[in-house]
């Protein structure tokens, strides 16, 4: 059966930023391309450059500015790394 959504954690060193448990797509800024990741992506580790990450649910779309980071992912889940989130207010 097909994954048809999956989890993201955003973690600082100390904290938990963000946590979604139904995620259907994200775009994330990679150190040399954007990166996309849909439910069932490949496993993947990457480095992050700053840039926007930009999350949909459902259809709503969520977006937020990284300074740098890491992303692994797995195919239901997505793990982020970076020091700083902020939430880009969309009008």
């Amino acid at each position: 059966m097909a994954i048809e959504a999956f989890s993201l954690k955003v973690l600082s060193t100390d904290k938990l930023l963000l946590e979604e448990d139904k995620v259907d797509f994200m775009r994330l800024p990679g150190k040399k391309a954007e990166i996309g990741i849909c439910p069932n992506h490949s496993h993947l580790v990457s480095l992050l450059q700053k840039g926007e990450i930009c999350i949909q649910q459902d259809n709503l779309q969520k977006r937020f500015q990284i300074e740098s980071g890491y992303v692994y992912v797995n195919p239901n889940s997505v793990l982020v790394l970076t020091p700083t989130l902020e939430e880009i207010k969309i009008d």
